[in-house]
């Protein structure tokens, strides 16, 4: 994974949480993080990308699935209220999928 680390900021501001994620990581895994932080711009001077069209729970399922493999969402069945803030998550998370151009996360959600 490397040492070096970049921060996402995800929400508007001043509502916003921030995420600290292994930069070599994600760049292997996202097309927009690996050209937005490979090329002279800002937001790979600053180690900071803002991504204030999302959510922080929809970036936080992709983190931890970026580090595990896995997506972490409760089982059909486990509760109406629950599966339909998955259902949700899954929804929102595949769009923030396609804005990052992660084609593997994408086909994640969708199996």
């Amino acid at each position: 994974m490397g040492t070096k680390v970049i921060a996402v900021r995800v929400g508007e501001e001043p509502n916003h949480t921030d995420f600290t994620v292994h930069e070599k990581l994600i760049c292997e895994s996202s097309e927009f993080f690996k050209a937005t932080l490979g090329r002279d711009w800002r937001e790979s001077k600053e180690r900071l990308v803002k991504l204030p069209s999302f959510e922080a729970k929809e970036f936080q399922i992709y983190v931890q699935w970026l580090y595990t493999g896995r997506l972490h969402v409760s089982a059909p069945g486990s509760g109406s209220t629950k599966s339909s803030a998955d259902k949700s998550n899954i929804t929102n998370g595949y769009t923030l999928g396609d804005f990052l151009q992660d084609t593997d996360y994408r086909d994640t959600l969708l199996e």
